[in-house]
């Protein structure tokens, strides 16, 4: 076994490590994440997630995959954990909260009003 395999299906809230990313000249800013955060500064314990399946990085369910032709992408639920303790199954946003990113996956940006989880602990 290597050591830099994961053979896991979690993943801990990161996205603003991205800056380790060869595309990461392709996005505009950082992305949402609370790597290097004191869990005691996130502003909303709640709703911050902490570890979730990596299927939710990407909008995608491994819970209730759509049939060919459907929308796979679009409020796919996923098991989150957040910050303070909590463990929800919880829909994700799939689309942009900023036109000019061509990335539409729920882990570069902060879901609209309405959803029940956020990336960045702001």
């Amino acid at each position: 076994m290597q050591s830099n395999t994961s053979y896991s299906s979690y993943a801990f809230n990161a996205g603003n490590a991205v800056i380790r990313n060869p595309n990461a000249h392709r996005f505009p800013g950082m992305f949402p994440g609370i790597m290097g955060s004191k869990l005691s500064s996130i502003a909303i314990p709640a709703k911050t997630v902490l570890v979730e399946e990596f299927p939710a990085l990407s909008g995608y369910s491994w819970h209730h995959p759509s049939p060919p032709g459907e929308d796979s992408y679009n409020n796919a639920p996923n098991m989150l954990s957040f910050v303070d303790g909590h463990v929800s199954y919880v829909k994700m946003y799939c689309g942009s909260n900023n036109p000019s990113q061509t990335l539409q996956v729920p882990f570069v940006f902060n879901p609209p009003t309405g959803y029940d989880y956020e990336w960045s602990g702001d």
